[in-house]
């Protein structure tokens, strides 16, 4: 049964996307059954269970998961939530919460307006995902990070072409 879920749900059918968004949202079903359910609608995509993966930021087994997948949905839920439990989450799933909150400009917008009320503590994120921020080429962006952390430089293509051979060559040494 579950195989052929998994398949209808590939072609298509999302007839059971309403039982499947229950049993997930379901903590006391079957730990079998939930991880299932999660599998099916996170691999559709399935954008009426974003209450339900949301949810799962307040479940430990799922939060891992749910985190890497919400960071695929445009939603303005999806940084609120993950801005309201940042505080909450373990050092792995903070990063990962970072990494998606770094992935997209909106999302990012609403990460820099929680720095900037003191809800999120400037010195969570590091230079590389600052870095990351200014790679989304976006005006109002890189304005909020000059003002927050000052101007950030980026290596010139010559510099980075000198760094990629060095890696090149101690990959390669003995």
């Amino acid at each position: 049964v579950r195989q052929a879920e998994q398949l209808a749900a590939v072609f298509g059918d999302n007839s059971m996307f309403p039982r499947l968004r229950e049993e997930l949202a379901n903590t006391r079903a079957d730990a079998d059954a939930r991880r299932h359910a999660f599998a099916v609608l996170s691999r559709a995509r399935d954008r009426a269970s974003l209450p339900v993966f949301l949810g799962l930021l307040d479940d430990e087994t799922f939060r891992s998961a749910a985190i890497n997948l919400l960071a695929r949905f445009g939603s303005p839920e999806v940084p609120a939530a993950l801005i309201q439990r940042f505080e909450s989450f373990s050092t792995s799933d903070r990063a990962a919460a970072l990494s998606a909150l770094t992935g997209r400009a909106s999302f990012a917008l609403a990460m820099l307006d929680a720095v900037s009320q003191g809800k999120l503590k400037r010195d969570q994120l590091t230079a590389f995902q600052i870095r990351q921020l200014t790679q989304l080429h976006n005006a109002e962006i890189d304005r909020r990070i000059a003002a927050a952390w000052g101007r950030i430089h980026q290596t010139s293509q010559e510099k980075q072409a000198q760094i990629t051979r060095l890696e090149k060559i101690f990959d390669e040494a003995p």
